[in-house]
């Protein structure tokens, strides 16, 4: 670790293979706080690379917990960096099930809140999901309700070693851009909202390298990561054998109308729930808008919709005929069967 980090405080990029070696040292216990501290901050403060940011994004995701979910090449994640300090309610969540009553399998990886008042992970327990379930009950929602939720802890417990750096530090560092990356259900379609516009194209080359098959990378003007109904949103596609398309996003194109600012802003996990629910029995106005706006997206690059005016349509009616709020109450059940079943062998 010292030679790397000597390299990278003198301003040297490393190459992927020694970024593997250098975050295989630090999830694998062998480098002090200290040291991976100042690993972490001289990455920031020069700026992590798609090299960089692709190698710690393999180092992690072979330390990942398998999940037994079978051939997932046509599975979707919406999965983003969070980190934008909007406390919005929780469009990607919505959005993950919303494609799924849609048609879309979704393999959704999440966590609890970080930087907001609730994460996707506080939200779907607030609506009463089991979200700790074991791999294999996950991988059982993914066959029946389409939708499962991947709890980030259980799945990457090497990420352990550097909680505490992390939170002592108590600035965005590279694991906030690596953990989008590392489903692990090793999907390779990917809608990913990133906290920042000057992300958007390096994260798209970082999926490319990674051999995703189809993603869209969104970031939106008014500072969101997911795409807005209030201002344009920064859009990078990627698209495997055809490289990389810039484009903005205006919600006028899909013929909603524009939010003022804050519109989409949430609370507490409860309050979200409430508001959530609202969506998926079908409420106006501007938050359902960027629920349906992020879940034709996603239904695109799922390969669902063949363009996000037709995934629009789809997202439209997985709402308006209950499909929605149906994957919802199956994954409820399925989740609290296991609860229950945890319960009665204690």
């Amino acid at each position: 670790m010292r030679e790397m980090l000597a390299r990278v405080t003198s301003g040297e990029n490393l190459d992927t293979g020694s970024m593997v070696a250098a975050v295989s040292t630090i999830m694998d216990g062998e480098v002090s706080h200290t040291q991976m501290g100042a690993f972490l901050t001289a990455l920031k403060v020069r700026g992590e690379t798609e090299e960089e940011i692709a190698g710690a994004a393999m180092a992690l995701r072979s330390r990942s917990v398998a999940f037994p979910g079978g051939n997932l090449s046509d599975a979707l994640d919406t999965c983003g960096t969070g980190g934008d300090g909007a406390g919005t309610v929780n469009v990607s969540t919505l959005a993950a099930l919303t494609a799924a009553g849609a048609g879309a399998r979704v393999a959704k990886h999440g966590n609890r809140s970080v930087s907001s008042r609730c994460g996707s992970a506080d939200l779907l327990a607030a609506l009463g999901v089991k979200t700790d379930t074991s791999p294999q009950v996950a991988a059982r929602c993914l066959d029946e309700a389409r939708f499962a939720f991947l709890f980030a802890p259980i799945y990457h417990p090497a990420m352990k070693a550097v909680a505490p750096v992390r939170k002592d530090l108590g600035f965005r560092t590279l694991f906030n851009l690596v953990g989008p990356l590392c489903n692990p259900a090793g999907v390779n379609r990917q809608l990913l909202g990133v906290f920042s516009e000057d992300l958007v194209p390096l994260m798209a080359g970082v999926l490319l390298r990674l051999g995703t098959k189809r993603a869209m990378v969104v970031s939106s003007e008014d500072g969101l990561d997911e795409i807005s109904v209030s201002s344009p949103t920064t859009v990078a596609e990627v698209m495997e054998g055809r490289g990389i398309q810039m484009r903005t996003l205006e919600p006028e194109d899909y013929g909603i109308k524009r939010a003022k600012q804050g519109a989409l802003r949430g609370g507490t996990p409860e309050e979200n729930a409430v508001i959530s629910l609202e969506i998926l029995r079908g409420s106006h106005g501007p938050m359902r808008d960027a629920v349906l706006l992020n879940t034709a997206a996603a239904l695109e690059v799922a390969g669902v919709a063949g363009d996000m005016h037709e995934g629009l349509d789809l997202a439209t009616r997985s709402i308006d005929r209950g499909l929605a709020m149906g994957v919802l109450e199956k994954v409820k059940l399925i989740t609290s069967q296991e609860a229950v079943n945890a319960t009665n062998k204690t």
